[in-house]
């Protein structure tokens, strides 16, 4: 009698196993495919966590410094006068690029007051001063 017993619950164990073999495969397969995804959003979500300055904005001013710093003259005598004047103010930058930055915000005050001068009406006293600003 014990041996029926025994047998009868190997063999229900057995056909358990073997019929749902594939479906537990299938949600091991699911299982870890999930586990790649959520490695990949903590990537994601660690580099969605540095803020926006650094992540966008720092990256393409340094493009445009280093474009405008090979456009600029380089002279030994000046850079090493502004290298000073740059180390005494605590900022950790090349005279190059300093003097680059130094252009860039030039022009872009000069690109934006001429285009206030130009939207503002014809007959606004603020015109005038604008452009010769």
């Amino acid at each position: 009698m014990t041996f029926l017993i025994i047998s009868s619950m190997l063999l229900s164990f057995s056909l358990t196993a073997a019929f749902l073999y594939d479906y537990g495969k299938g949600l091991d397969d699911k299982a870890r495919r999930i586990g790649q995804i959520k490695g990949k959003r903590r990537e994601i979500d660690e580099e969605l966590n540095i803020p926006l300055p650094q992540r966008f904005l720092r990256p393409v001013l340094s493009r445009f410094v280093k474009f405008f710093s090979r456009l600029l003259p380089k002279n030994g005598k000046e850079n090493s006068g502004i290298l000073k004047k740059i180390k005494m103010a605590g900022i950790k930058m090349p005279p190059e690029d300093f003097i680059a930055v130094r252009v860039m915000s030039m022009a872009g005050i000069a690109a934006l007051s001429l285009l206030f001068a130009f939207l503002t009406p014809p007959r606004s006293p603020y015109r005038f001063f604008i452009v010769i600003y």
